[in-house]
């Protein structure tokens, strides 16, 4: 004969809950095995998730940029000597040509136009407007 002795039951822990003995009826006992089943089936899909994704954790993201002062982002990664400034505007222009649309569709109206300066070198400096 063996001296075994009878199981006592045992409070139950599961998601930081203790289910006291009372309360360990054949429902009870049935729904966490099935809570038991259901979380391992979820970590093994969530294993192959990630072994198909070829990544071992959660990616990080940065915040994004857009939330960030103007002040800060205005000289940020900008090399010295890259300001906006016109680089047209001390040139001598020798000559202005307007150039008008030769075909226009039917309802059709200029609004206006736009300046393009263009600078040629021909033996000497020579500006078009």
């Amino acid at each position: 004969m063996s001296n075994a002795e009878p199981q006592v039951p045992q409070p139950i822990r599961i998601a930081g809950v203790e289910i006291p003995v009372a309360d360990q009826t054949p429902l009870v006992l049935s729904l966490l095995a099935v809570i038991q089943r259901q979380e391992q089936e979820l970590q093994a899909l969530r294993d192959e998730i990630h072994k198909l994704k070829g990544t071992t954790q959660r990616p990080k993201i940065s915040p994004s940029r857009l939330l960030k002062s103007p002040a800060k982002l205005s000289r940020q990664g900008q090399r010295p000597g890259s300001d906006k400034r016109s680089k047209t505007k001390d040139l001598k222009i020798d000559e202005t040509i307007v150039l008008e649309p030769e075909l226009l569709p039917p309802g059709a109206r200029l609004e206006g136009y736009r300046d393009f300066v263009v600078q040629d070198l021909v033996v000497k400096t020579h500006t078009t407007r």
